[in-house]
């Protein structure tokens, strides 16, 4: 390409709703006949449409995320009820033929998270609908735990977040070159 690129070498990542729109992208422009080479969702959110799950009742109050919390956000980026259905907001109702069309997905949940359970069952349809899929549960983290990372604020975090993070660098490697 113009910039020194490999236009099949195309990865998208994002954590939280990052994590979101990236699977979202890789679903269109799979669609339009542009798939992205791999994705990386770390604890994602797969759909707003319930937040009844186990990880929600666990989870929502009393951690960095919080249902409340939840709920303000969606109103904010989707304020119809009615849209909250929709797969380009809750890729987890995408249905089969879109999912089939995903790239290898890296996954990554977390036990104190109240989207700890969402995340893991769209890792689980993109498993039944063929998806190559990596997922890892970080038991003792919180949401937003990647941004710990180099943090002078979370200094005994953050070597924990830099290791999550060579793991995932390490399965993106591996992708990459096949």
């Amino acid at each position: 390409t113009e910039l020194g690129g490999d236009a099949k070498n195309i990865g998208l990542a994002g954590d939280s709703g990052g994590a979101t729109l990236a699977t979202v992208i890789a679903r269109k422009t799979a669609e339009a006949g542009f798939p992205v080479k791999l994705q990386a969702l770390f604890y994602p959110a797969t759909n707003l449409s319930a937040m009844d799950t186990a990880s929600y009742v666990a989870n929502g109050e009393g951690y960095l995320l919080t249902k409340k919390s939840v709920e303000t956000f969606r109103s904010l980026y989707v304020p119809n009820e009615g849209d909250w259905k929709n797969p380009d907001v809750s890729p987890l109702l995408s249905n089969d033929a879109q999912l089939a069309k995903l790239p290898p997905t890296y996954l990554m949940a977390l036990g104190c998270d109240p989207l700890r359970d969402e995340g893991l069952s769209y890792a689980d349809k993109l498993r039944a609908n063929g998806v190559k899929v990596f997922s890892i549960v970080h038991n003792r983290y919180v949401h937003g735990f990647l941004g710990y990372f180099n943090n002078a604020l979370a200094v005994k975090a953050a070597p924990f977040a830099e290791s999550a993070l060579d793991h995932f660098a390490l399965w993106a490697r591996k992708e990459f070159t096949r």
